[in-house]
């Protein structure tokens, strides 16, 4: 009986070992992985990223390094997703998966709240204009916004071909 029961914890420990260093393995594989492709910030732990300056999006032309969205994040969003701009104009947030930015227009006076977003964009990422047309950004209308930019997904106002809130 006694042996059974040393048996047992034993065998306990064994498993318990197993577990934790097959879990800490899986979790620096993947760290190994996120660092060898630095652009995919998907992997990493958002608190790992915040403690970068900057963050480099590939896009089809070149690398464009913007200021780091994961500093201070105003809400942590699905899949390392993270909102970083929010108010009566506009909400702004950045989508790692696919390295997009997505901007929500919530002013009425769609026009200028657009622009105001934009402005803020720049100065946000401290990019400029031709590095921003190279990056994946979507600006969206709610329909309870503006019935007339509503369901249009639109590009920033700047850049050439993209198709813009008017």
């Amino acid at each position: 009986m006694i042996t059974i029961a040393i048996t047992l914890v034993i065998a306990a420990c064994i498993v318990s070992l197993f577990v934790y260093f097959k879990n800490k393995t899986q979790q620096s594989d993947i760290t190994e992985i996120a660092k060898e492709n630095k652009s995919n910030y998907e992997l990493l732990p958002i608190e790992e990223l915040a403690k970068k300056t900057s963050l480099d999006i590939q896009t089809s032309k070149e690398v464009v390094s913007i200021n780091n969205v994961y500093k201070n994040p105003i809400e942590k969003l699905s899949r390392n997703g993270v909102a970083f701009a929010d108010n009566d104009d506009y909400y702004m947030a950045f989508y790692p998966q696919d390295n997009g930015f997505l901007i929500s227009i919530n002013n009425s006076d769609v026009v200028s709240a657009e622009r105001k977003a934009e402005d803020s964009f720049l100065k946000q990422l401290e990019i400029a204009k031709d590095q921003a047309c190279q990056l994946k950004v979507s600006i969206t209308v709610p329909y309870n916004v503006s019935k007339k930019y509503s369901g249009g997904v639109y590009g920033l106002s700047f850049c050439s071909g993209a198709n813009i809130i008017k």
